[in-house]
């Protein structure tokens, strides 16, 4: 929710937009997290509700693990609602706009996925891939795999509904 105030001076007018505080509450979260994908299991949904440093925050996770006993794939979700410290938000984003720092085993880059900045970290010598994006100015989303290749991660980033989470108010 979004309010306007104008703030007159004696010779310049501004205008602020503050934005309300609270975070929407966990319940309205948990459904963005996607079932299982094929070959995969998916552990109860972490959640957390509250203050960290001053500022309120929702949070929800899932946890994943390949269900083949010859692999050790492990995949996490987790959706951050920072609604009320978006300078926070802001100054991360700032900060993925480095320059990519792309070697032969690893790379760190910019990415935009459903229209939103975001920062996809790779260590393949440890086959451990994360990807960071800020949604719709409030919501932190990580997306990180460990033990599968590199080449495969894409598909855990399509499983977050960007567009539906960027709507939720």
């Amino acid at each position: 929710m979004r309010f306007s105030l104008a703030v007159f001076l004696p010779l310049a007018m501004f205008t602020v937009t503050l934005f309300a505080a609270d975070p929407v509450p966990v319940e309205k979260l948990l459904p963005l997290l996607p079932p299982a994908p094929k070959g995969w299991k998916a552990d109860k949904p972490g959640t957390q509700a509250g203050e960290s440093e001053g500022k309120k925050m929702t949070r929800v996770e899932m946890n994943y693990s390949e269900t083949l006993e010859s692999s050790s794939g492990f995949a996490t979700i987790e959706i951050k609602d920072w609604n009320s410290d978006r300078e926070m938000l802001k100054r991360l984003e700032e900060s993925w706009k480095r320059k990519d720092d792309i070697r032969p085993s690893s790379y760190s880059k910019v990415v935009t996925i459903g229209g939103f900045l975001g920062r996809e970290e790779s260590q393949g010598s440890i086959q451990t891939h994360t990807l960071r994006v800020v949604v719709a100015e409030r919501y932190l989303v990580i997306v990180s795999v460990q033990n599968i290749p590199v080449e495969l991660f894409p598909e855990w980033t399509k499983l977050v509904d960007w567009k539906k989470l960027s709507e939720l108010q």
